[in-house]
């Protein structure tokens, strides 16, 4: 069974889903060729609830995550590095 949690306006090209130890909910970051990064939460078992988009200038080609950081990597050997302590933190959800 295939079931549609979110959408990018292109083709998503990394996953990952991570425990947030501070309240111990779980997040799922989406990241796609339509150069965003998404932040999503779940509200049921089917069902995600957007919680954040940070748009990039460049697809991303690769992600990875081991809390409390997030790597996304982009064209030209650009990467970035998320502190996600510091983001969650800041948001009450």
């Amino acid at each position: 069974m295939v079931v549609q949690i979110g959408s990018h306006s292109q083709p998503v090209k990394e996953v990952v889903n991570v425990i947030v130890p501070i309240n111990n909910t779980s997040v799922v970051i989406t990241g796609g060729w339509d150069s965003r990064v998404k932040f999503w939460s779940w509200a049921a078992p089917n069902q995600l609830n957007l919680l954040a988009e940070v748009y990039l200038a460049m697809p991303v080609h690769y992600m990875s995550c081991v809390y409390p950081l997030l790597a996304t990597a982009h064209q030209d050997r650009i990467i970035h590095l998320w502190n996600l302590e510091d983001c969650f933190r800041k948001q009450s959800y």
